[in-house]
């Protein structure tokens, strides 16, 4: 892998084992076995150094050091120490990390939002996102308020200020619509 600029000259040779796109003016490479990140000139920003390693996203990226994941800043200081087993991209400005086995959120200061405790969060979308604990459906805003009804055996995103939601097996069970106040249309 390699990068060209809009003349189609290289401005890294292909010499990289991978390579993903440019955010915040860095992208994050691979040489040998160890991730690091380039700057829009080629040059190494941040030195391969990290077991694995995600896209910039308001100035803090995801890397992995031995089995942990934590964050660092675009000058390379690890702003949150490795600490998650695993670590989702950002939507609406949350990352989803996950701590033996439980999902929750952090912002993009690195503090944690939402507490890991769900089994499943979804990408936020017009400020929710869908969350289950066992069986049981719900949706999490932003600020990290948990909204559910028992009755909801499944459940999709926001659009446009409504969402589907189940009542019942997906044989039998009915859908319907709910608005932001989470009461049915």
């Amino acid at each position: 892998y390699g990068f060209i600029d809009k003349t189609c000259k290289y401005v890294v040779k292909p010499q990289l084992n991978m390579a993903y796109w440019f955010h915040d003016g860095y992208a994050c490479v691979k040489t040998g076995v160890k991730w690091g990140y380039v700057n829009t000139n080629g040059e190494y920003a941040i030195q391969p150094q990290f077991d694995d390693a995600k896209t910039f996203f308001d100035g803090i990226a995801a890397v992995k050091i031995g089995e942990k994941w934590g964050f660092l800043n675009i000058k390379g200081e690890m702003i949150v120490k490795p600490q998650f087993d695993d670590i989702l991209d950002f939507s609406e400005g949350l990352a989803r990390v996950n701590v033996e086995g439980k999902w929750g959120c952090v912002n993009t200061k690195g503090e944690i939002v939402v507490k890991p405790q769900f089994d499943h969060i979804d990408v936020f979308i017009n400020g929710y996102a869908e969350v289950r604990i066992g069986r049981i459906y719900g949706y999490l805003n932003r600020e990290g308020n948990y909204f559910v009804k028992s009755q909801w055996n499944h459940i999709h995103s926001f659009h446009d200020g409504l969402a589907a939601v189940r009542v019942g097996d997906s044989k039998t069970g009915k859908w319907g619509y709910i608005d932001n106040n989470f009461k049915y249309v």
